[in-house]
């Protein structure tokens, strides 16, 4: 890692430190009374939503010397978007075992309307490819592929889903994201 570190720019190795704080203040208890970044009233989903996102959209950019332009800007929220809807999944299984003083969405909204939000985050995360300034079709198909599967993964979970059902078909999702990316290009051309 020390060896990779120094051969990264200034401003990555900033960013970085910036999630791995974040990431250690979501794990290690910090603050007072033992609590940590997934004590506090929706810090949880928000926290990985904010790391996955900075990570696999910002880090990326910032290291390839580009500028963070408006549709990296609109990347990193759909990213947080989608993290946040493939997160409820887990959220909604773990309902029965979190304790109380952690509070998720399906804590305070229930099931059924949970389903609801993260559907209507979905179709946002869709909305969002439109203005981007570099629209691509194979981006867009692979995004309705994704969120459509992701819709159909969040309306099917409950508090009681197999053991693989969240921890390996949902979070398979962003693989196939990513399969999708590679075979669209040859097939759409």
């Amino acid at each position: 890692m020390v060896f990779y570190a120094n051969r990264l720019p200034y401003e990555v190795l900033f960013v970085c430190a910036i999630f791995g704080v974040l990431t250690l203040l979501y794990a290690l208890p910090i603050f007072s009374r033992k609590r940590n970044l997934r004590s506090f009233y929706g810090a949880k989903m928000y926290t990985i939503a904010f790391v996955w996102a900075g990570v696999t959209v910002l880090l990326p950019v910032l290291n390839a010397g580009q500028e963070l332009g408006i549709d990296v800007w609109i990347s990193f929220v759909q990213r947080f978007l989608f993290v946040v809807v493939i997160t409820l999944p887990f959220d909604m299984r773990d309902l029965n075992y979190d304790r109380n003083e952690i509070h998720t969405i399906p804590k305070s909204l229930g099931i059924k309307y949970t389903k609801v939000l993260g559907v209507g985050l979905l179709i946002i995360f869709i909305i969002m490819e439109f203005f981007k300034d570099q629209f691509q079709y194979k981006n867009l198909v692979a995004l309705c592929i994704v969120a459509v599967a992701s819709a159909l993964f969040l309306i099917r979970s409950s508090d009681k889903q197999s053991t693989y059902y969240a921890s390996f078909f949902v979070e398979g999702l962003p693989m196939i994201w990513w399969g999708l990316l590679c075979v669209l290009p040859e097939l759409l051309s």
